[in-house]
């Protein structure tokens, strides 16, 4: 049992396979606060939507990886990016925000599916950087280590793969 088995079981997530497309308006969407993001990658590659990508323009003076950020209308709010992030990357630069929040502070709307048009991510936006307006509204991890079990904990502990 890798780390990735272990928090897909946990939140209910399909094991890896071809992306999935929205057949729900999520309660919650994934927002990356782009100061706090490493770009170590570790999300990309597990999201089931593949709505995680590394940004093109880095708004940042960074010399390492460029950070990532999600296409929040992609996404499908299982929050498996959320734990990836805390329990593997040791970083708690993603978490989930209510969809309504979402859409009135972007004066966006999120729908039930998938737009036809994939557009690159932007870089987002400072309401949810950590000094941001709504930063304390989102979610970070459901899985407290202390409820794992001690084969759990072992999977976590050897790391991503």
């Amino acid at each position: 049992m890798t780390a990735i088995d272990v928090l897909r079981s946990r939140l209910g997530v399909a094991t890896a396979g071809p992306p999935q497309r929205k057949i729900a308006r999520p309660r919650t969407v994934a927002l990356i606060d782009v100061h706090a993001c490493t770009g170590c990658g570790l999300c990309v590659p597990e999201c089931p939507a593949a709505c995680i990508e590394p940004l093109a323009s880095v708004p940042l003076d960074r010399t390492d990886a460029p950070p990532v950020q999600t296409r929040h209308d992609e996404c499908l709010g299982c929050g498996l990016c959320v734990e990836i992030c805390t329990h593997l990357a040791h970083v708690s630069a993603i978490r989930s925000y209510d969809t309504n929040l979402v859409e009135q502070a972007l004066g966006c709307a999120i729908a039930a599916d998938a737009p036809l048009a994939r557009t690159s991510p932007e870089p987002g936006h400072e309401y949810w950087a950590e000094e941001g307006a709504f930063h304390h509204m989102g979610e970070g991890t459901r899985i407290p280590v202390a409820d794992l079990s001690p084969e759990e904990r072992t999977a976590l502990a050897a790391g991503a793969r």
